[in-house]
């Protein structure tokens, strides 16, 4: 078995070691499509079911120029687009925009990201 296998089956364990902690979320993808100087942003929004595990960031972890206390550190648990900036997630009902994403690898593939999710 090859080691991104064993990190990928790794994760998936991790994933269902989790699932009492994960809860179903929809990812709002928004992509821009059309800009026309003068005009306003035309785009391309697609929603995403997702699985998505809340966490907050530590004292230490907020930086005064890019997090809030308010802002939500959000494992997203995703197979079909990576969230970016400016896309929104709805977890348990409340409304998030994503003002960061770390998309963590196992090889080659996408196992999970982390955002930085601020409440609307």
């Amino acid at each position: 078995m090859s080691l991104q296998a064993t990190v990928l089956r790794a994760v998936q364990t991790a994933i269902q070691a989790i699932d009492d902690l994960a809860v179903s979320a929809s990812h709002i993808s928004r992509t821009p499509t059309i800009y026309s100087p003068g005009g306003a942003t035309v785009y391309d929004v697609k929603t995403y079911s997702v699985k998505a595990v809340i966490t907050s960031y530590d004292q230490k972890e907020i930086l005064v120029d890019r997090e809030l206390a308010s802002d939500a550190k959000i494992l997203v648990f995703h197979e079909q687009v990576i969230p970016k900036l400016n896309d929104t997630l709805t977890v348990n009902g409340k409304q998030y925009r994503i003002m960061r994403s770390q998309p963590t690898y196992a090889g080659s593939e996408i196992a999970f990201s982390t955002v930085q999710a601020r409440p609307l």
